[in-house]
């Protein structure tokens, strides 16, 4: 049985920015589309005319329940906020966020849409004040058109956490570990990170600080550490993203998955995209997690992603479920999703190809 893959965009929004340009993105649609259905994946391509989310998201019910009998639904959404927007919802915790850039709600089929029933995924594009950039969209689409011609395994990981969270990030990081050791920052920074670190590694894991303000990540100095080590240093930035190949890449950073008004040189996020890894996963407010083990919050859902992952399951299969694990265990545990754990669900946003996987 067929699984279904049906991309979304707004052609009236891709016109009204990228001008001539809009048609060398339609296009590209459409070769997606041939290149999905060569891989067994039907493919549909829904341009909606819609502009509030709760209405496109009417839409993406419509369109399922054509498919009700397949073997997975894929959404792919292509274009950032101005093409087709995010949710904006309410902050369930008591931090600085005023509300949550979310695409947890397209994953939902009704208003409890933290625990997601359908699986998205989103190709954005820069929504940058100094104007669009249609070669950067371009060159997104190109590769992930490409990547349905690519085998992959799992065989290589990398991971990089600031050190006051050296234990929890080890509990996540045995999850992918296959020999490479897990950097800690400091002593580790921008300016003695080596490049090879993270060059063909298929798993990419970052438990760093983020701000939405800069372009950098940053370490923390844990207990214990000498006093000479900086307090906060920037332990990550965009032109240390080179050669990452197909990877996998999630950061639990504050911010780590903030893309609005930002560009490949000013968000980390998208410059792995154009660097051609397979997906990003990050948070687009602040995020949370243990000092120590057991894993909770972005840990758990990080740890339970790639847990799936590894057992072939798609990428975007392997996000929903980990959600899905995600929401059973804290009920379980505590008998409830508290604010912290709501925030974890709706916060990180999936960027890539969900039909992609590891073989």
């Amino acid at each position: 049985m067929k699984s279904v893959a049906i991309l979304v965009s707004n052609e009236k929004r891709l016109k009204l920015k990228y001008k001539k340009e809009a048609d060398a993105i339609l296009k590209k649609l459409e070769k997606y589309k041939t290149f999905l259905t060569d891989e067994a994946i039907e493919t549909r391509i829904l341009l909606t005319k819609k502009i509030e989310p709760s209405d496109i998201r009417e839409e993406f019910s419509s369109f399922e329940k054509k498919y009700l009998n397949r073997k997975e639904v894929y959404f792919l959404i292509i274009g950032g906020d101005d093409i087709v927007p995010f949710f904006k919802l309410d902050n369930p915790t008591d931090d600085e966020d005023d509300f949550i850039y979310s695409d947890s709600p397209y994953a939902s089929r009704d208003e409890e849409y933290s625990i997601p029933e359908r699986i998205v995924g989103r190709l954005p594009d820069i929504n940058d004040s100094e104007g669009s950039d249609s070669k950067f969209f371009l060159s997104v689409l190109d590769n992930f058109i490409f990547k349905h011609k690519l085998k992959r395994d799992g065989s290589k990981s990398f991971g990089y956490t600031a050190s006051v969270w050296k234990k929890t990030s080890k509990a996540v990081y045995r999850v992918i570990k296959n020999g490479e050791k897990l950097i800690i920052t400091p002593p580790v920074t921008k300016d003695n990170f080596e490049k090879e670190w993270i060059a063909k590694k298929r798993y990419l894991y970052f438990n760093l600080h983020g701000s939405k303000e800069t372009n950098c990540w940053y370490g923390q100095r844990g207990f214990g550490d000498p006093e000479e080590y900086p307090y906060f240093p920037v332990a990550f930035i965009p032109e240390l993203v080179k050669d990452v190949g197909s990877s996998v890449v999630f950061s639990e950073a504050c911010y780590g998955g903030y893309i609005f008004g930002k560009t490949d040189s000013t968000a980390i996020s998208l410059k792995f995209l154009t660097e051609n890894s397979d997906l990003f996963i990050g948070s687009s407010a602040i995020a949370y997690g243990p000092i120590e083990p057991p894993s909770t919050e972005a840990d758990l859902l990080c740890k339970y992603f790639f847990q799936y992952v590894n057992k072939g399951l798609t990428y975007g299969s392997a996000f929903l479920n980990a959600k899905i694990d995600f929401a059973k265990k804290m009920i379980r545990t505590q008998g409830f999703l508290d604010e912290d754990d709501i925030k974890t669900l709706i916060e990180f946003n999936f960027f890539g190809d969900p039909t992609l996987r590891i073989v």
